[in-house]
């Protein structure tokens, strides 16, 4: 590729997370010159969010407050690339047209497209066809795809990644030093009752605080004793600490993610995205499904939806006493999940900005 401006565009609020996820810095340091819009306000005007600044002064972040300003950006900076992250949905279904169609005119347009384990039947997924069908008419040139199962009549030109989990994965393995001298069991926290997603998808949020970390700590607790295995809390990305510190009995890990869970001997969750990392780190799992879980229907079909695929088990403050050891993760299933929803078979075991530099290199 001749031309070397990349655009990178975010429809919700763009985060240092979101920065590191990416791989800003790489992109940079391979002579790439990046421009970030945000574009959250034009989707949703009414939200809230602080706004960061980036240290590195290659990179420019601009919040676009209006489509006619995201206009005029594009145009000042004429991006050789896109790579959106903005998706098909029914919601703000025009102006997501509008902007992938004023894109697609000037420059290669490649959305980034994620794998989660959906529970939506063959009937939902026929409607949603037919409802957004204006973006298949619309698709992308290529599509960063993460495993099969994001595989839909959506995508463009496919480009065979993975997941970022994966890149996590990869960064963590070959790091033999140890993070904890004893054995603990890890719970991945989501965040649940405090969580920004909640406001940003404009739904009233399910969960009691009180109620959702009471009945945790008491599950925590009894696990614990029966095990004779210390708790610890692997927050959010997203999480206030000291926030989480008033309600969890059990302390706060203050390593990252992949490694708390490669060292942990047991990984407990709902419904997190990071149960990738404990599949391919092959730690078993159990699934904790409080009352608060139970009545929010998206996430327990999100629960159950990981314990069809990986053969967990699932339990509750009814039969937490149950758990007298820990159990054996089923290894085709594990496998079958990663080269379902984490990454292709066959794919290069590199990182993802890797795999995009090669892409930009020669398209």
């Amino acid at each position: 590729m001749k031309n070397k401006e990349i655009l990178l565009l975010f429809e919700t609020p763009f985060t240092l997370r979101d920065y590191k996820r990416f791989y800003v810095d790489e992109l940079v340091k391979n002579g790439y010159n990046i421009l970030i819009l945000d574009i959250t306000k034009i989707m949703q005007p009414q939200l809230v969010f602080e706004k960061i600044k980036l240290s590195n002064k290659k990179v420019n972040l601009i919040y676009c407050n209006n489509i006619y300003q995201f206009f005029n950006e594009v145009n000042n900076f004429s991006p050789s690339v896109c790579l959106s992250h903005v998706n098909p949905s029914f919601k703000n279904a025009l102006k997501k047209l509008k902007i992938i169609y004023f894109l697609k005119k000037r420059c290669i347009y490649v959305n980034h497209i994620a794998s989660y384990p959906g529970s939506n039947s063959f009937l939902i997924k026929i409607v949603r066809t037919i409802i957004l069908f204006p973006f298949i008419l619309l698709k992308p040139h290529y599509s960063y795809v993460l495993g099969p199962n994001s595989l839909s009549i959506f995508e463009g030109k496919v480009i065979k990644g993975h997941s970022l989990d994966y890149d996590l994965f990869l960064n963590e393995k070959n790091n033999k030093k140890k993070s904890l001298n004893s054995p603990y069991i890890l719970f991945l926290d989501e965040n649940n009752p405090f969580h920004s997603d909640w406001e940003i998808l404009q739904v009233k949020n399910p969960f009691d605080a009180n109620i959702y970390f009471k009945e945790l700590n008491m599950i925590f607790k009894k696990i614990s004793n029966n095990l004779k295995l210390d708790i610890l809390i692997q927050p959010h990305p997203k999480a206030n600490k000291k926030q989480l510190e008033k309600y969890y009995n059990f302390p706060l890990s203050n390593l990252n993610t992949a490694s708390s869970i490669k060292n942990a001997d047991l990984i407990l969750a709902h419904s997190s995205t990071a149960i990738q990392l404990a599949v391919l780190f092959k730690k078993p799992i159990i699934l904790i499904e409080s009352s608060e879980i139970k009545k929010h229907k998206l996430s327990r079909d999100y629960l159950n939806n990981f314990s069809s695929l990986l053969d967990l088990s699932k339990i509750d403050k009814e039969n937490v006493n149950f758990i007298k050891e820990i159990p054996v993760f089923n290894n085709k299933k594990y496998n079958t999940f990663k080269y379902e929803f984490v990454k292709f078979k066959g794919s290069p075991s590199k990182f993802s900005y890797e795999i995009f530099l090669d892409f930009l290199a020669n398209v």
